[in-house]
């Protein structure tokens, strides 16, 4: 993109797209200031919308990312644990998980990647030898619950290397088992037994 921009100087849609790939690497702050600059003087107004629909897509991702960081700063009480005792007498850790409610399904499985798009972003999640496929319009509709140490903070778009073990709930679509609208994802230890 750069030779391009070098054979060809001026041109705004190969300026826009180096933005657009700025951006999508999250580096926002090379990315703003040329989106910002075709949003208000580019010469195509096709140009001038997609540069500030961009700006836009910036702002909100950075305050959801915002919100979350805080978020998970927080106390969740949900994520509490309590301990009991098996019958050979040693203790394990008992989480108190989410609540089911009617109409969802849980499944317990590996968070391969979360992939994000215009539409929103969808929670990809291997389970046994079947992919589950979780959708959401935007990350603050999914309950997000951690009971490990190695997982606080901000939940991204991308692959998730190595994928941790969660649980994932949603509302499966009619017919199908394998995807539907997410309710929650619980990153549990990868000892982590459901009960049956």
């Amino acid at each position: 993109m750069m030779k391009a921009l070098k054979l060809t100087p001026g041109r705004e849609d190969y300026v826009l797209a180096m933005a657009t790939l700025l951006s999508n690497a999250q580096d926002f702050a090379a990315a703003t200031p040329i989106l910002k600059a075709l949003a208000a003087r580019a010469n195509d107004s096709n140009v001038r919308s997609l540069a500030q629909a961009r700006l836009d897509q910036i702002v909100d991702y950075e305050k959801r990312r915002a919100e979350w960081a805080a978020r998970s700063t927080a106390e969740v009480p949900s994520a509490a644990a309590s301990f009991d005792r098996v019958a050979a007498g040693a203790p394990r850790i008992m989480l108190k998980l989410r609540e089911v409610n009617p109409g969802e399904s849980r499944y317990s499985g590996h968070l391969t990647s979360i992939e994000c798009g215009n539409n929103g972003i969808v929670l990809v999640v291997k389970v046994d030898n079947e992919v589950v496929r979780a959708r959401a319009p935007k990350f603050d509709v999914v309950e997000f619950i951690t009971y490990r140490d190695d997982t606080r903070g901000q939940v991204e778009c991308g692959p998730r290397k190595p994928p941790p073990r969660v649980l994932l709930t949603l509302r499966l679509d009619a017919g199908t088992r394998v995807q539907g609208a997410a309710s929650a994802v619980e990153f549990v230890p990868e000892d982590f037994e459901p009960e049956e």
